[in-house]
């Protein structure tokens, strides 16, 4: 049985408020031509708001079944808070409690 490969792809460099990044959108188009060379379908974003980061993902879930090879790769800021990582797709401010 062949496993599909599913990639969904971010590439986000412009940032409002914060320094523009300048290869984040290069960065995620140089990994959908690799991953589509490996024979992942990808689906790829640039400069999305987390409003419609959050739809895509949500699309993507949707179309991902049961033994799908799934990859999703983000180029774009992001932090460290409390021994955690995150993406960071807007500006954010930290209040320390």
């Amino acid at each position: 049985m062949n496993r599909r490969r599913l990639a969904l792809i971010f590439g986000n460099e412009d940032y409002s408020g914060t320094a523009k990044l300048k290869s984040c959108v290069k960065d995620a188009d140089d990994m959908a031509a690799a991953l589509t060379n490996l024979g992942f379908q990808c689906t790829k974003y640039h400069n999305l708001n987390k409003r419609a980061m959050d739809i895509a993902m949500r699309d993507f879930c949707t179309k991902i079944a049961d033994n799908d090879c799934i990859l999703i790769y983000f180029s774009g800021h992001g932090m460290e808070a409390y021994e955690s990582a995150f993406l960071q797709k807007e500006p954010i401010t930290i209040i320390e409690p």
